[in-house]
């Protein structure tokens, strides 16, 4: 059975596990690992560094991400 977008935010919205949208099908994400935590904060701080001054921003936290291309959507855990 295939999801609409607006179904999968509304169901994204109040679970409890992450998952993502790929062309109507909800994926469960896998949990994180400490060595996964550990890189996702040595690469946010890094390019925090990179970007200072540039007008650029990294949100810290979990931000949908939709392409256009080819209809994914994640909130991607940090």
């Amino acid at each position: 059975m295939l999801t609409s977008f607006e179904e999968y935010l509304a169901l994204e919205e109040r679970a409890h596990d992450k998952s993502e949208f790929y062309r109507g099908a909800i994926l469960t994400m896998s949990g994180r690992t400490r060595r996964h935590s550990l890189i996702t904060a040595n690469v946010t701080y890094q390019l925090r560094i990179a970007l200072s001054g540039t007008g650029f921003e990294l949100p810290a936290g979990a931000l949908l991400s939709r392409t256009g291309i080819d209809g994914l959507a994640r909130i991607p855990t940090s």
